[in-house]
């Protein structure tokens, strides 16, 4: 979604870029001897997410080195990211308590408990590499951690955008 907002801003010539809280992911096999998921936010780097949001409101290039979620852990190619008009900030810690203050408009994706579920489960084995019967054990658990840390969240949110499973979108206006 950020990639098809960033591309249309881009378009209407407003210079637009994003960026995605996994290159703040901690690799997957700490977050494993950790026992929790992505979604807790001791599973991200909150000071170099804090530093990266803080240099593009400088107006200063972000280097950072992307976030591979079937490999999970960062590729060693880095990319730089530089200061534009919009810069969206995208994944389920762009709420972090350590950089709330500095974003400008939130959305919030949201969803029903089975959709939430299902998407998880898919993502776990298209995007993850999971076996299908790893990526359905894991689900109950993220499910948890995803109420307890993200959920919370949405109350933070300007917009809220609900998707169903097919990838169709309706916007609540929140404040």
């Amino acid at each position: 979604m950020a990639v098809n907002l960033s591309t249309n801003l881009s378009n209407n010539h407003i210079q637009t870029d994003w960026l995605s809280t996994d290159v703040f992911l901690n690799d997957r096999e700490t977050r494993n001897k950790l026992g929790i998921s992505g979604y807790n936010p001791e599973s991200v780097d909150a000071n170099g997410l804090l530093n990266a949001i803080l240099l593009l409101r400088q107006k200063a290039a972000f280097e950072y080195r992307p976030y591979d979620n079937r490999l999970g852990r960062k590729i060693e190619t880095p990319k730089t990211l530089t200061p534009q008009d919009i810069v969206i900030l995208e994944g389920i810690h762009s709420f972090h308590n350590d950089i709330n203050e500095y974003i400008d408009l939130k959305i919030f994706i949201d969803s029903d408990e089975e959709t939430l579920k299902k998407m998880r489960h898919r993502g776990n084995i298209l995007k993850r590499g999971m076996d299908a019967s790893v990526a359905g054990d894991k689900i109950d658990n993220e499910f948890n951690e995803f109420e307890k840390y993200i959920l919370p969240n949405k109350n933070l949110a300007d917009l809220i955008i609900r998707v169903d499973i097919d990838f169709d979108y309706e916007i609540d206006i929140c404040k």
